[in-house]
């Protein structure tokens, strides 16, 4: 707000005291700020920033095989039919990503996201969401003391097209995982 007072300030000042032409005062305007005032959606809607976090934590944290039908649903209504993804580079088919999720979850009792960063913006018509998140799974089986741990690192880019009011379907989506077990923690023996 105190931005906008001050670009207001700035725009009846040099208005009233020197003889510039709009063009040039508009130009000289943009030079002084980083956004325009002529542009008002360069930003997506926060609300599609959201929507792609709930729906990839739903993804990555329900388990496909106790529900297929809810999983399957939840699926096809956040993706395009026509998506394409790709996967660490390699383009793969929307059915094959669905169940490469779904197999994640396969022997798991506790899932965990914990999310570093997301941006958004307009590129053309569609919102692009680009961030990045932590998946940890806890397994069923142990390792030595506790239970086995998997660590998942995830970076990506969504393309969304709005479909409703507050609702988007990706219609592209890039991948990039990295798989990382957690070290076992042991207890020293101590000598006696």
């Amino acid at each position: 707000m105190a931005r906008f007072a001050t670009l207001t300030f700035l725009l009846v000042f040099f208005l009233s005291i020197s003889c510039l032409k709009y063009s040039n005062l508009l130009r000289l305007v943009r030079s002084l700020t980083p956004f325009t005032l002529l542009e008002p959606m360069s930003r997506p809607p926060p609300e599609s920033k959201a929507w792609v976090k709930e729906r990839l934590e739903f993804l990555y944290t329900q388990p496909g095989q106790a529900d297929v039908e809810g999983y399957s649903k939840h699926f096809e209504k956040s993706f395009q039919p026509t998506a394409k993804v790709t996967l660490n580079g390699e383009a793969m088919t929307l059915d094959d990503f669905k169940e490469q999720l779904q197999a994640s979850q396969v022997a798991t009792t506790n899932v965990k996201i914990v999310w570093q960063d997301l941006a958004g913006r307009w590129e053309g018509d569609k919102i692009v969401i680009e961030g990045s998140f932590e998946v940890t799974r806890t397994m069923k089986f142990r390792v030595r003391v506790g239970p086995a741990q998997n660590v998942q690192l995830n970076s990506f880019t969504a393309h969304l097209l709005p479909v409703e009011k507050d609702e988007f379907a990706i219609s592209k989506f890039d991948l990039r995982m990295e798989n990382r077990s957690k070290p076992i923690q042991l207890q020293g023996i101590q000598d006696g």
